[in-house]
């Protein structure tokens, strides 16, 4: 039977997608390479390009927002690097607090969104745009969920899950990268050198301030449960009911 050009090609996609599946981390490498068009030399240089992916929003959004201190939790806490996913609390920002603002509530403020952009709706998973875009009440999230299952979670049972992910997920860049350290948790030198600032506009002559940025971490690590480093404590893991992830972790970083 004579097919279609539109079943044409939708074969010819089905056959693609057959044909490309990453099945192996050479394969992945490959497709990497060609989908960049230049060769990344295997595992490391595809590392190298993920972060420089990664950086991209930091780079592009220097003009506007290089000395204002949501870029401090909103985008360089998050698990895979520089992203807008994790830089909600602009809004919270731009609404209840000065820009350049190093205060507490900032801190507080990225952890609630992370539990319910990273957390909630990832989980789920589940589309953000009724909360955002139309008003819903988030704790209907947790009202369908319980429908679906016959469970009886609250909002407090999904902030748990949420905190699990983000330990978990630091529990697994501690286990890749044994010397951990805060310095990950920073955004580039060049944030911080007034050689860097704008010469006009309503930034100009601002930088991120060093000490300032410390204390603002400082600050997350402390309301998260975690060390200096950024890396959670026994004790955090324990109250997240992760002993075993954490005993295991122990074979690659000292824990606290």
């Amino acid at each position: 039977m004579h097919r279609s050009s539109r079943e044409n090609r939708r074969a010819q996609s089905t056959c693609t997608l057959k044909a490309t599946r990453w099945n192996s981390e050479q394969r992945r490498i490959h497709h990497i390479d060609q989908a960049t068009g230049r060769s990344k030399q295997g595992t490391t240089g595809v590392l190298a390009w993920c972060n420089e992916v990664a950086a991209l929003p930091v780079c592009n959004m220097r003009k506007t927002s290089h000395s204002e201190a949501w870029r401090i939790d909103g985008e360089r806490l998050g698990p895979i690097g520089a992203h807008h996913k994790e830089a909600w609390v602009i809004t919270y920002e731009i609404n209840q607090l000065p820009r350049d603002s190093y205060a507490k509530e900032k801190a507080a403020k990225v952890i609630e969104l992370q539990r319910i952009r990273g957390g909630l709706f990832e989980f789920l998973p589940a589309c953000r745009f009724p909360w955002v875009e139309l008003g819903w009440a988030i704790t209907h999230y947790a009202d369908y969920f319980n429908q679906a299952t016959g469970l009886a979670w609250t909002m407090d049972d999904f902030w748990r899950v949420a905190d699990r992910i983000y330990a978990l997920m630091k529990a697994f860049w501690a286990r890749e990268y044994p010397d951990w350290d805060r310095s990950k948790d920073c955004p580039p030198a060049v944030w911080f050198d007034p050689a860097n600032a704008d010469q006009e506009g309503p930034i100009a002559g601002k930088v991120l301030d060093r000490g300032q940025y410390e204390r603002l971490l400082d600050d997350y690590c402390q309301l998260r449960g975690w060390d200096h480093r950024g890396i959670p404590t026994k004790a955090a893991f324990a109250a997240l009911g992760l002993d075993e992830e954490a005993n295991e972790l122990q074979g690659y970083a000292v824990l606290e």
